[in-house]
């Protein structure tokens, strides 16, 4: 999804700041206060950062990125189409955060989202046969795929383009080919519409990882449909 970054977090320091500065005579407010501001503020971004692994400010900036409109749905659109592609490719989820708060308890250190084996990854990353580093990429396109069909445009997925590149960088493959993969991708939530939408429902409330698997690995998916024919 669409990320605000730490250098978010530095505009809204330098604005604050500006803003006192300008306005703060008029006010009748001290100007010591600016500098007050700055250094503390700044001390707490540095203490996060060296002593908690800037946990608190990614929380921070998670927060802030949620009050935009539309934003939780598409993440929940988003990260629903990256589970349902993988697991039909044959990547193993293991776990799936949509919100800051709860990317935070979990202690997670990346961005949250959808989480995959990482066993599983390598197995069809490192290494592996072509048609694996394939369904990898699909997996990996489906959920800009699913924001577009949802949404008609697409606010993420910079990160999951920047892993398909990658791939087809190392693999000496032409770097469009991610629009073919984008293609499979909706291809595939269409052709599994239902699934898709009770997946969302699912992980809309929250649901266990061990349940959405469940559902999935009911009879419902066709065992002859190829995630990359």
């Amino acid at each position: 999804m669409r990320r605000i970054d730490a250098s978010g977090i530095g505009a809204l320091i330098v604005g604050v700041t500006t803003l006192i500065i300008t306005f703060g005579p008029l006010l009748g407010i001290s100007p010591w206060l600016p500098a007050f501001f700055i250094v503390v503020v700044g001390g707490a971004l540095v203490l996060d950062q060296f002593l908690f692994q800037s946990r608190h400010i990614r929380l921070l900036l998670g927060l802030l990125q949620e009050l935009a409109p539309e934003h939780k749905s598409r993440v929940l659109h988003h990260e629903a189409g990256h589970f349902l592609v993988s697991h039909l490719v044959g990547i193993k989820i293991v776990d799936y955060s949509l919100d800051a708060w709860d990317i935070y308890q979990k202690g997670d250190m990346g961005s949250g989202g959808v989480i995959p084996d990482q066993k599983s990854i390598l197995t069809y990353t490192q290494k592996a046969p072509w048609n694996k580093v394939e369904q990898y990429c699909v997996a990996m396109m489906a959920g800009p795929a699913a924001e577009q069909r949802v949404f008609d445009s697409v606010w993420g997925g910079s990160n999951d383009l920047e892993k398909v590149r990658l791939c087809l960088q190392q693999a000496k493959k032409n770097p469009d080919l991610y629009r073919l993969y984008v293609t499979r991708a909706h291809d595939l939530l269409e052709s599994h519409q239902a699934i898709y939408e009770q997946l969302v429902a699912l992980m809309s409330k929250k649901t266990p990882v061990e349940e959405c698997l469940a559902f999935l690995n009911a009879p419902l998916i066709p065992s002859d449909q190829s995630p990359c024919s």
